[in-house]
């Protein structure tokens, strides 16, 4: 008997080490950038920029607003590959909290993974927000 149980323990620790989690290295590869509005950002061999109209009706956190849909937040960035400019369209979701579901669309384009993450600040009135003061949020991975 203490036979098996030592080898039930031996086992069972051999299991436990071999199946500690270990992140993934394509979630490695992966960088998150943020885009200031009107500045480039140098990552995954291109650069990158937001500068063109975002077209904003994402639903106001105001407990005193009624939407009768979340919104979106749509607009275009900028890649920079050797020279080569290309734009690049994106969505983001309102009303949508980071999770398991993307928040904006995903693209698999011009030899890159791109998934648009979040556009900050998030409207908490009706009024129209500052074209400077947006931030995109995306996550980058070279194919």
């Amino acid at each position: 008997m203490k036979a098996f149980t030592f080898l039930f323990l031996f086992g069972l620790c051999g299991f436990l080490i071999t199946s500690c989690a270990h992140k993934d290295d394509t979630d490695l590869q992966k960088d998150q950038l943020t885009l200031p509005y009107g500045q480039w950002v140098d990552a995954e061999g291109a650069s990158w920029l937001l500068a063109d109209s975002i077209l904003d009706s994402r639903c106001p956190n105001n407990p005193l607003i009624l939407c009768i849909w979340e919104g979106v937040a749509e607009g275009q960035i900028t890649m920079d590959i050797a020279g080569t400019k290309y734009q690049v369209p994106f969505q983001v979701r309102g009303m949508c909290t980071p999770g398991p579901d993307p928040c904006g669309n995903t693209l698999d384009t011009l030899g890159y993974h791109i998934q648009f993450v979040g556009l900050d600040p998030y409207p908490v009135e009706v009024d129209e927000i500052p074209q400077q003061d947006y931030i995109l949020k995306l996550e980058v991975k070279k194919l």
